[in-house]
């Protein structure tokens, strides 16, 4: 039963746990403060605030709409960087705390304690790596992956521009216990390959609109749910908000510094353009875009794929081959259990038009019930698993 605080007895968000799903293990860090491994971008975030400081001293010496736009990047940057120097040194440890981790009859699941982050998870037998690092008073992390990169290593877009094409498996960190996670993972992994974890398939007949015609069933795979965006949202979340307040951003500056006597001269004007029109682009015209594609995407789930389509354009991924669905916001997002290589303009594709549904593995946006959705997403690949 959920608790007060919206968890279940273990820490994990409720409803997170799928029917019959049982979980063997649970627990959560060690407290603990600053953390060595982020020295760097807290220095990093010093060293801005003593270079804002020392541009500030010009500022008198600067035309007054040049003036503005520096200020406002000085405040801005410096905003930032306390941010993030009180994120590392009062925070993290704070929020570090709050992580719940556990091991469940199919899954390892990893929910962390800062708010807005989604729980992360893995089926059992998609995890083929288990590597204990630190060790010391009695306290190690388990750091957990699945099958090898491709030797050629793929260009990443990070964060949450990344469901395309990275895996995000969950870590368990500071554990007193992690020899006993260790041992029952392993047991816990040696039963669900073998076999032993009974599943029940995911319920057919959830289909109400037949499958665009672009969409051609295999003989024996069966068709469990359609649907259609209800509302598209203009963003995804602040990462995606940002990269139009950036864009906006551009657009002000370089139209405040046209304004500046000489400021279009010559060849100029070319390049304030080109600035300018890409930077409206990345503050509304990929916003546009990619609502207007969304609104006209249908989704599709099979006993085998999951498949987002968009015209004649098809995106579909095999449910074997992707990690358990998450829910963020009203989309569906799955990441595949493997990096998938990326070249070319794949990174910047992937940022200047995310979540326009036909990336693979397809995200399903605007849904009118996304955990239902997700829930099924999940029955469904983990009957997959069990075939």
């Amino acid at each position: 039963m959920p608790g007060s605080d919206g968890k279940s007895p273990f820490g994990l968000p409720a409803g997170e746990l799928l029917p019959g799903e049982r979980v063997l293990w649970s627990g959560r860090p060690v407290p603990s403060g600053f953390q060595v491994k982020n020295a760097g971008q807290a220095a990093f975030a010093v060293a801005w605030l003593v270079f804002a400081g020392a541009a500030a001293t010009h500022f008198g010496s600067m035309p007054g709409p040049i003036r503005v736009v520096a200020g406002a990047t000085w405040a801005i940057g410096g905003l930032s960087a306390l941010g993030y120097i009180g994120y590392f040194i009062a925070a993290q440890g704070r929020f570090r705390r709050r992580d719940a981790y556990a091991i469940t009859t199919w899954r390892v699941l990893a929910a962390p304690g800062l708010p807005g982050q989604r729980p992360r998870s893995a089926w059992l037998d998609q995890v083929t790596t288990v590597s204990e690092q630190g060790g010391r008073d009695g306290v190690a992390s388990l750091a957990l992956s699945g099958p090898v990169p491709p030797s050629r290593s793929p260009r990443r877009p990070q964060g949450q521009f990344a469901p395309a094409s990275q895996p995000e498996f969950p870590q368990f960190h500071d554990l007193a216990d992690a020899a006993v996670a260790r041992d029952v993972l392993a047991r816990a992994r040696a039963g669900m390959r073998a076999g032993e974890v009974a599943v029940e398939p995911p319920r057919a007949g959830l289909a109400a609109l037949p499958p665009p015609s672009a969409v051609v069933l295999a003989p024996g795979e069966q068709l469990l749910w359609t649907g259609r965006p209800a509302r598209v949202p203009a963003w995804f979340g602040w990462s995606d908000a940002w990269i139009s307040g950036f864009g906006l951003f551009v657009v002000v500056t370089f139209a405040v510094v046209a304004t500046v006597p000489g400021g279009l001269s010559g060849p100029n004007a070319a390049f304030f353009a080109i600035v300018i029109a890409f930077g409206a682009y990345l503050a509304l015209g990929r916003v546009l875009r990619r609502w207007l594609r969304i609104r006209r995407a249908m989704y599709v789930l099979t006993s085998r794929r999951l498949i987002a389509a968009w015209g004649r354009a098809v995106a579909a991924s095999d449910l074997r081959d992707l990690l358990p669905a998450q829910a963020s916001g009203s989309s569906v997002i799955s990441r595949p259990a493997a990096p998938l290589a990326m070249r070319g303009w794949d990174g910047w594709r992937l940022i200047l038009a995310w979540p326009a549904t036909t990336v693979t593995p397809p995200v399903l946006a605007g849904l009118a019930d996304p955990i239902a959705v997700r829930d099924l997403v999940r029955q469904a690949q983990l009957a997959a698993r069990a075939r």
